[in-house]
């Protein structure tokens, strides 16, 4: 069901519904979990959502703090969704990556140099995380 929410607030919620055959549409960055896969529609659980929930879309780049109120690091996280039953619903809290360039998050510089040397052309389709890293250390050394 939809959830009302601050569409200014930093921090948001979503609820995805576990799909047999639906990834949920995140990927480790560094050392966070973040959204990757957005387009509305029916190419990921994030896609899913957005196409019910228009006006409270979550974004590539948004941070996921926590799943079903549980806080962790990046790979508890990404356990935690993997491990949730088809069917289940997944309470993600999430802070919009526009949070960390205001200084409302830790390493808010490194995040958004790692997000602005991204090429914004291919958050549409799955990076394999050896891929996303070997990018991002080629770009910080060109720097």
């Amino acid at each position: 069901p939809p959830m009302t929410h601050d569409a200014k607030s930093d921090e948001y919620i979503v609820q995805l519904t576990k799909r047999e055959g639906l990834k949920v549409g995140v990927h480790i960055l560094g050392s966070q979990l973040v959204i990757q896969e957005a387009l509305p529609g029916q190419g990921s659980l994030v896609g899913v959502w957005n196409a019910a929930n228009p006006e409270m879309q979550a974004r590539p780049g948004d941070v996921v703090v926590a799943v079903n109120g549980v806080q962790g690091d990046s790979r508890d996280l990404e356990l935690r969704m993997r491990s949730e039953a088809v069917g289940a619903v997944m309470e993600l809290r999430l802070w919009r990556a526009e949070a960390m360039a205001k200084g409302r998050w830790m390493y808010a510089d490194t995040w958004n140099r790692a997000i602005a040397s991204l090429d914004p052309m291919r958050w549409s389709k799955p990076l394999a995380k050896d891929e996303l890293l070997r990018d991002l250390a080629a770009r910080s050394k060109e720097n």
